[in-house]
């Protein structure tokens, strides 16, 4: 299987790659990397790069991100069995977008697609300003 990425990095046996179309990232032999036809470089990046609205560490927005809540943050977004997700985008800045995540749950109606680990306490959710506070 072939897949388009941006090499980050280079050293002398490995490259660094950014998945455009997936938006992960992995380091790979450069033995194993290709150049990609001209036609697929004309076709826009699927991926985006998205901040999470309002979702901070437990210890606030200046506190390292524990292991557990990243862990905990990728069994919530990256489950298989989850088929879909609905981004509501909240803000456009530059290249970044914020946005919140919903799934359907089992009533049918759409919750946050990571309120499991905002009920543990394992990630925080920082208050929406009212626009009257604002």
């Amino acid at each position: 299987m072939w897949v388009r990425a941006e090499v980050e990095e280079v050293d002398a046996s490995t490259a660094s790659l950014l998945y455009i179309d997936f938006g992960h990232r992995e380091k790979v032999s450069k033995e194993n990397i290709y150049e990609c036809p001209v036609e697929g470089k004309k076709i826009a990046r699927c991926a985006r790069l998205v901040r999470l609205s309002g979702v901070e560490p437990p210890g606030g927005p200046q506190a390292e991100w524990e292991a557990v809540a990243m862990e905990a943050m990728i069994a919530c977004l990256m489950n298989p069995k989850e088929q879909c997700f609905l981004a509501s985008v909240l803000d456009v800045v530059g290249d970044l977008a914020e946005v919140e995540l919903f799934k359907m749950n089992s009533t049918q109606s759409f919750i946050l697609a990571y309120t499991k680990p905002v009920e543990k306490g394992i990630i925080t959710l920082r208050q929406k300003k009212s626009l009257e506070a604002q």
